[in-house]
């Protein structure tokens, strides 16, 4: 019989471990097939990497050797010219490749012609035609040449003779542009004014459209040490300076567009004739990066995080930015409203990876990226799922909603990520009056300004029709509630009567719980309970209209963990300073004191969450009212309980409360720097411990 259990009980574990097994096996083959289906990715509200369908593929990749010009080397720039003409700046090989808008060789500019000398053209990094001439740049000659196409210099930009340029700045133009009314712009490398102007004759006009230097917490907290520090001190101090241009490009409406390096509040910019930032800045998400227009999530290789290089910028003709980065690699592009579109390319040393992307240039809705290290030409071509996204996302930007709309729900069926396309939907179901489908739209497309409008209606279309039965069933509850109290006479207790007695005479109820010892550790762990619940609700169940919170990475353990910290903290802290400013409250009559003086910003935060559910975002003054109200009712009913409970003034009161704040801040601060420190010295034991045993 034992023997027959156990058997049974065997089979049972071999058949869980089978079923285990294949699950395993499963999930392992969902994920390779998703790995496979999907190369491209883009980024959700939260600022998280979602997959998506490639929107450009590699069309092909041309080499020099199979052209008659032979192998390139080194290029470092590409330019499409209106005649038509593909000119590349073959830097190595001192001269300019020419080809045909189907990629075929037409000629090649190695020669110069200089008041009437032939001379070799050498190391030309940058190239750019307009008005039938030919701007080459040279950043080792120092100048930039404005030549007819047939390479006879007509002009030359040369250094500036400008205060502002001085004798300590070398003057190295990297890039060059002209605008329709033929002013030149030279781009400096190492030069944070902008970019310098001239005119087709050669003469310095003046600087064009400097970066601006971005009012972070470290500059303000700098410049506040520069007003008390000595000359000498401020010398040894970090300069803040605006960040050079990386590169530019100009569009039909001769609005300039610049990409800047590294992490900036301008890395992109589009300005106007006066060097003014106009570029529309989308909030693509809700997580802290407006504005930034490269990878949101950084990754880690070889012990260095990395970040987008971004070196060129080009603009089609109906306004799609497309931006080269460098150090991945990829090509991001954006449409005219500043709205992530695709991510593609990569950075590999086979196949149509890049080596060292340089350069990119776009010819109609095929883009070209010339590699400097493998030197190759590289052409992207939209996919199906690409081109249907700039055809809907065009009829989107002109109002044409409802027209959009198919494309839109084909877009979706391939790429469940893409929240404009639910944003496009939810603005066809507006215009149809459909306002409930609209804000399921708007709430997959995390726009909370076209959920708050869609849900205005409705709620309008909902009021219209329910008014009637709402009155009624308010009538049917105030009568209930009458008679029930005339005939019953129930004793109803929202609360104990010392809770109350707390809320509106602090001082008087206070003080008598300390004549006679009446504090209750239980209010203290009731309180805290009912705000842990209050702050898991307010993260977690907050209309969609005001919660900016990502709810599926909530954490009820940190919540409970940060509140009973910050709540012993404070209480430990001012108990601790009592011995210096003569308090005579104990630790216990702190902690409930505190806890009482807590309860109206509970209560307010209850009724803030209940409210957001019935008001739009313009209405949201109301949730900020209920806010500060609990905010400041705790504030005065914390000043009473130390005021009682210490026996302070006003004045010693408030002082006691910022000191305490104060000195939870430092305590938390050197609780992190503590953490901080203990993983430096576990990391420096791993890392001695992997060399021991894998060296």
């Amino acid at each position: 019989m034992l023997k027959t259990k156990l058997s049974s009980v065997s089979r049972f574990f071999k058949v869980v471990c089978s079923s285990l097994i294949i699950l395993c096996l499963l999930s392992t083959t969902v994920f390779a097939a998703s790995d496979l289906s999907y190369d491209g990715y883009n980024y959700d509200a939260y600022g998280v990497s979602t997959p998506a369908p490639e929107g450009y593929e590699p069309l092909l990749q041309i080499r020099g050797e199979e052209l008659p010009c032979g192998s390139f080397n080194a290029p470092e720039d590409i330019f499409y010219a209106k005649d038509e003409k593909i000119y590349i700046a073959d830097t190595g090989n001192n001269r300019i490749v020419v080809l045909n808008k189907n990629y075929g060789y037409e000629r090649q500019i190695d020669t110069i012609v200089i008041d009437g000398k032939p001379e070799a053209l050498e190391k030309p990094n940058g190239v750019y035609v307009a008005n039938d001439n030919l701007y080459i740049v040279q950043s080792e000659k120092q100048r930039v040449l404005r030549c007819s196409l047939s390479g006879e210099v007509l002009s030359q930009f040369l250094r500036p003779v400008s205060d502002i340029f001085n004798d300590e700045m070398t003057y190295t133009p990297i890039k060059v542009l002209v605008n329709n009314s033929g002013t030149v712009y030279v781009l400096v490398k190492n030069f944070v004014y902008g970019a310098l102007t001239y005119s087709p004759e050669g003469e310095f006009l003046n600087y064009y459209g400097s970066n601006k230097v971005s009012a972070t917490l470290e500059v303000l907290l700098d410049y506040f040490w520069k007003q008390i520090m000595s000359k000498e001190q401020i010398d040894q101090m970090k300069r803040y300076v605006p960040t050079e241009y990386a590169n530019f490009c100009i569009d039909d409406d001769n609005f300039i567009y610049t990409v800047t390096k590294g992490v900036t509040a301008n890395q992109v910019c589009r300005l106007n004739t006066l060097g003014e930032n106009v570029l529309t800045v989308y909030e693509r998400n809700i997580s802290g990066h407006t504005g930034k227009f490269g990878d949101l999530e950084r990754q880690k290789m070889d012990g260095i995080w990395t970040t987008n290089t971004f070196v060129d910028i080009a603009v089609d003709s109906d306004g799609f930015i497309n931006i080269l980065d460098q150090e991945n690699g990829r090509i991001f592009q954006f449409d005219p409203e500043s709205r992530l579109m695709h991510i593609f390319g990569g950075n590999a040393n086979v196949g149509y990876g890049f080596a060292k992307a340089t350069s990119l240039e776009v010819i109609g809705d095929e883009i070209l990226v010339v590699d400097s290290v493998k030197n190759t030409l590289t052409v992207f071509s939209p996919t199906e799922y690409g081109v249907l996204v700039k055809n809907a996302v065009m009829l989107y930007n002109d109002g044409f909603y409802t027209e959009a709309a198919t494309a839109w729900e084909e877009i979706i069926t391939r790429n469940r990520n893409f929240e404009l396309a639910y944003d496009g939907l939810g603005k066809a179901a507006f215009e149809a009056g459909e306002y409930q489908k609209a804000m399921k739209y708007y709430k997959l497309a995390f726009s909370r300004d076209g959920y708050s409008d869609a849900f205005k209606e409705y709620r309008a279309d909902l009021l219209r029709v329910s008014i009637p039965y709402i009155a009624t069933a308010l009538i049917v509850i105030v009568l209930a509630i009458a008679i029930i109290r005339l005939k019953f006479k129930p004793k109803f207790k929202i609360m104990d009567t010392t809770t109350m007695q707390v809320l509106f005479h602090p001082s008087d109820t206070l003080f008598e719980m300390k004549y006679h010892k009446r504090f209750s550790t239980k209010v203290v762990l009731v309180v805290l309970l009912f705000m842990f619940i209050s702050l898991i609700c307010t993260r977690q169940l907050t209309a969609f209209t005001f919660n900016y919170n990502n709810i599926e990475e909530g954490n009820m353990l940190v919540v409970l963990f940060a509140l009973l910290f910050v709540f012993v903290a404070f209480c430990t802290v001012n108990w601790c300073i009592t011995s210096l400013l003569d308090g005579k409250g104990k630790f216990k009559e702190i902690a409930c004191s505190t806890a009482y003086a807590l309860i109206p910003y509970v209560a307010c935060s209850y009724l803030s969450v209940m409210l957001s559910y019935f008001i739009t975002i313009d209405e949201g003054m109301f949730m900020s009212i209920i806010t500060a109200v609990g905010f400041l009712w705790s504030g005065i009913l914390l000043i009473s309980a130390f005021k009682t409970i210490h026996e302070y003034s006003f004045t010693k009161s408030v002082l006691s409360i910022i000191i305490t704040v104060l000195g939870v801040i430092m305590l938390i601060f050197l609780c992190v720097l503590l953490v901080g420190l203990l993983e430096q010295i576990v990391s420096f034991f791993a890392t001695i411990y992997n060399e021991i045993m894998y060296r």
